[in-house]
């Protein structure tokens, strides 16, 4: 898994006027300050800290930070008109498969250039965050108690026949069917795959409750020929919940080639 940016530091004179610029000027959210010389303000999920330079750095010297814009000509004008100072007007600058890329430029106080960028004719955010599978069970509060022991999720809401429990930034939404037939034998009626950073950690927490639930049935980890680590853990009422992650083809096929050594006798 890659990691993600998390902050991004710009060094200004005078860390006031950048804030005003960067708040009223360009729309970014602003959180707190550290003091006089420290702001911190939100692009999205991405923190952008304002300092004077403190031995590091030079004031208009930083790399050039790229905004995206749902309208780059408005955003360009918009900015103008709160005082930003011009540097190229919008242009299509790239022509890729689905959309056009836009981007103008502006400087801040400190002769920082941004970039304001809008991708022209790509399907907008819709703001679509996770999905939460229907899983139907026999015995929800089996199901409540497994999901919640073992798996480590937590009760977000529980009604009589409906229990909506997440982890992290996963979740699901377990149903109460009493009667219903559980999934036997190799039978896969439904399983929910789950991609994570770290699939042997997620096996070592789940596998660490065996002496609780004497029928907890797993499956790995192990290594897929399509590039996923996966481990599978099967629900009380039959389900599987699969975890897998990435690995590189080439570590597949080794893996493979070992345990075909090893089966035969080499």
């Amino acid at each position: 898994m890659s990691p993600s940016l998390g902050q991004v530091a710009i060094v200004v004179a005078d860390v006031p006027v950048a804030t005003a610029f960067y708040r009223d000027v360009l729309g970014l959210q602003h959180l707190f300050d550290a003091g006089p010389e420290l702001s911190f303000l939100a692009a999205g999920d991405v923190r952008v800290m304002l300092t004077t330079p403190k031995g590091h750095g030079s004031v208009g010297a930083n790399s050039v930070l790229y905004f995206s814009v749902p309208d780059v000509d408005a955003a360009y004008a918009a900015a103008l008109a709160r005082g930003a100072t011009a540097e190229r007007s919008p242009m299509r600058t790239a022509q890729l498969s689905d959309h056009e890329l836009w981007i103008a430029f502006v400087r801040d106080p400190d002769g920082n250039l941004v970039g304001l960028m809008e991708a022209r004719g790509a399907r907008r955010a819709l703001g679509l965050a996770q999905v939460t599978p229907f899983v139907h069970v026999d015995d929800l509060d089996a199901a409540v108690a497994f999901c919640t022991a073992v798996l480590g999720f937590r009760v977000v809401v529980r009604h009589s026949n409906y229990a909506y429990v997440s982890r992290e930034r996963i979740a699901l939404r377990l149903l109460g069917e009493p009667g219903r037939p559980r999934a036997e034998g190799r039978e896969r009626r439904l399983t929910v795959y789950v991609d994570c950073a770290d699939v042997d950690a997620v096996a070592a927490e789940v596998t660490a409750h065996r002496a609780q639930w004497p029928s907890l049935e797993t499956e790995g980890p192990d290594d897929a020929v399509y590039g996923q680590r996966e481990f599978h853990v099967r629900l009380p009422d039959g389900h599987w919940l699969a975890f897998g992650q990435p690995v590189r083809v080439a570590e597949v096929s080794a893996s493979s080639d070992s345990d075909d050594s090893l089966s035969d006798g080499t």
